[in-house]
């Protein structure tokens, strides 16, 4: 969720032919527990390009991926985003001390770490899936403050292969 900014229900929909010609494509998602071959809006069909991290990551999800989906469960489950908050999420704040928010907000920190390290408005206002730039401003330029001291390390975790998109 925060290499992509990518909600729960396109991250349930995820599996191995989403991966081609150097990019994940975004096409479906999984609203409980019901594939969906649409979008929640026009504009969320998108593509991201693999960078060396997102390359990583989806690589480690195929390597222990036993049905369809990219991403499951502890439980073998299909990935689902209300057993997701309850099971991981929550309990992994928890343990790391940080006051409970929803998975929901990795989008946002997603959108002002990349708005932090200067990726280009209009590549941004494509990899979030909105119509225009109002909405990144609006919603998550707000959370923009006090990252500029992180830049560095913020563009480390992303690699600088994400910046070239």
């Amino acid at each position: 969720m925060m290499l992509t900014g990518l909600i729960a229900s396109e991250i349930a929909a995820l599996k191995p032919y989403h991966i081609r010609d150097g990019y994940l494509n975004i096409e479906e998602s999984v609203v409980r527990d019901v594939e969906k071959d649409d979008l929640k809006t026009d504009h969320r069909g998108r593509r991201y390009r693999l960078t060396q991290a997102l390359t990583q990551t989806l690589e480690e999800a195929m390597a222990t991926s036993t049905g369809e989906n990219l991403f499951k469960m502890e439980t073998e489950k299909p990935f689902n985003a209300e057993r997701f908050q309850r099971q991981v999420w929550r309990k992994a704040l928890e343990k790391a001390g940080v006051m409970y928010r929803k998975p929901y907000i990795t989008r946002h920190t997603f959108c002002a770490w990349a708005l932090t390290i200067r990726v280009d408005q209009n590549r941004l206002v494509n990899l979030m899936g909105h119509a225009n730039k109002r909405m990144i401003f609006k919603v998550y330029g707000m959370y923009v403050e006090g990252l500029e001291k992180d830049r560095l390390k913020i563009l480390g975790y992303y690699g600088r292969d994400f910046k070239r998109g």
